[in-house]
């Protein structure tokens, strides 16, 4: 990854403002929300920045010119959990992922309820696939928009703490019946490390401990009303 990641500064963002640096942390949240411009000449007094223009969400990573504008599930649920993303972005940045879901499972690429960890899906004429995807990494699959429990839990708080206290209940539910998806047939839960998009089996590992502490910690969210330690 080139320059400014987005999780990466995410991350900052929460522990600034969790120990209490709070200039520092609005410095931060003000140079991610420049827009990246996306032209040949990169100019001194323009900010390199994380804002993808017209879309509600952050861009993966930004360098310079250069930037990769797909949809981070995990770094855009934490921008929203944490705050750094305003109100109004957080609430539509989750109906545009509902509404992404909705268009993946009507071309019959998303099975379930639950959305991908990266969006869009990067196919082989795409200039950012590599020959090892066709492999390990197809569509669908692993960090190529497989669905992770881990990042749904985050998603799940994210829509809380967005306003879509229905929504987040509904994914919930969504989840709960997602971590009991096992390659070990006879787990009750598998917690399984990443699920296929596509047609909803389990292609990672079982018995993922982020995977059921992320579950753990959606379940005392809506529970609560509240992102915890976030609120």
């Amino acid at each position: 990854m080139l320059g400014y990641g987005l999780f990466v500064n995410t991350i900052v963002y929460a522990y600034l403002s969790l120990f209490g640096f709070h200039e520092r942390a609005a410095e931060l949240r003000g140079l991610m929300s420049k827009f990246t411009v996306q032209t040949a000449a990169q100019h001194r007094h323009v900010h390199e920045g994380l804002v993808v223009p017209h879309k509600p969400y952050y861009a993966l990573w930004s360098y310079k010119v250069h930037s990769n504008q797909r949809f981070d599930l995990l770094g855009n649920s934490f921008a929203v959990i944490t705050g750094m993303a305003s109100p109004t972005r957080s609430r539509s940045l989750i109906t545009w992922v509902e509404s992404e879901c909705d268009a993946l499972r009507d071309r019959g690429e998303l099975a379930g309820d639950l959305p991908p960890c990266l969006l869009p899906f990067i196919r082989p004429e795409d200039p950012d696939w590599r020959p090892r995807y066709q492999l390990y990494n197809n569509p669908g699959d692993y960090h190529n928009g497989g669905i992770w429990p881990f990042i749904c839990g985050f998603y799940v708080v994210a829509a809380l703490a967005a306003g879509h206290q229905r929504l987040a209940e509904e994914k919930l539910v969504s989840l709960a019946q997602l971590v009991k998806t096992s390659r070990d047939k006879k787990l009750a839960f598998g917690f399984n490390e990443w699920i296929r998009a596509g047609d909803g089996t389990p292609g990672g590992q079982d018995w993922q401990t982020w995977s059921a502490a992320m579950y753990l910690y959606a379940v005392a969210c809506v529970k609560s009303g509240k992102t915890i330690f976030f609120a």
